[in-house]
């Protein structure tokens, strides 16, 4: 799959979610949802204090996004389980931050994502808290590190980074933002040649390595929960995930 075409999807996400929002300028596993720095823990966020050389022991516990009572998974594709809060198909996105939920056909789903809050004040982009209840908080959302004020991009700017080869491949998520190393976009999508080298040597998007049970490229999905498969342009690879 195309750089381009991820981007694509990903805005065609954030948009339709109101979120305008989440991730090129950051997404890696470790503390999840949480890149401010604030004194406050809400259950999906934590402080934004690991900075280079940072260990992920500094980052707050994980929040609890999947399982409901832990039973089996449970597609996300009605207006009542996007609106739970519940990860329910257990892929690590909780009613509207999930495709499922804001690109679904139905659009009394479709409007219930596009009205959520918005996420796009400094306060709101440095609180700690998923004011727009997308999954992804502060400047780990679009609404704040894409924001046209320049006052929420310097203070996103100022945060800790994610960016150089060694932040890239010490198996720490330096930003804090909940993905670690090649997972998070800022190594990922990384316009520095040797970050694209060291990201790059790791591919999903084979009916090898679509149907192995490994997380092939470490991003963090495995098989056709990948969109390098599920999306793939290679009709035996998309055809063995429809």
């Amino acid at each position: 799959m195309t750089r381009s075409r991820l981007l694509s999807l990903i805005s065609a996400n954030t948009l339709k979610a109101s979120i305008l929002a989440a991730l090129v300028s950051g997404a890696s596993t470790g503390c999840i949802f949480s890149t401010a720095p604030s004194a406050e823990d809400e259950e999906t966020s934590g402080a934004d204090d690991v900075g280079e050389g940072g260990d992920e022991s500094e980052c707050p516990e994980p929040a609890e996004t999947t399982g409901g009572e832990g039973g089996p998974p449970v597609a996300e594709d009605t207006l009542e389980l996007c609106s739970d809060g519940i990860d329910n198909d257990y892929n690590g996105f909780v009613d509207c931050a999930d495709f499922s939920c804001s690109m679904s056909e139905d659009q009394a789903i479709l409007d219930y994502c596009a009205n959520l809050p918005p996420e796009d004040t400094l306060d709101q982009c440095m609180d700690g808290i998923d004011n727009d209840g997308n999954g992804y908080t502060d400047c780990e959302d679009f609404g704040c590190s894409m924001s046209e004020d320049q006052a929420i991009l310097d203070y996103c700017a100022s945060l800790p980074s994610e960016t150089s080869v060694e932040q890239c491949s010490d198996g720490i998520d330096n930003d804090c933002n909940g993905f670690t190393d090649c997972q998070d976009f800022s190594c990922s999508m990384s316009d520095d040649p040797a970050v694209m080298e060291l990201c790059g040597g790791m591919s999903e998007d084979s009916v090898e390595t679509c149907s192995d049970g490994i997380d092939n490229d470490n991003d963090g999905y495995i098989d056709c929960d990948d969109f390098d498969c599920s999306m793939s342009d290679d009709p035996a690879v998309s055809g063995l995930c429809s």
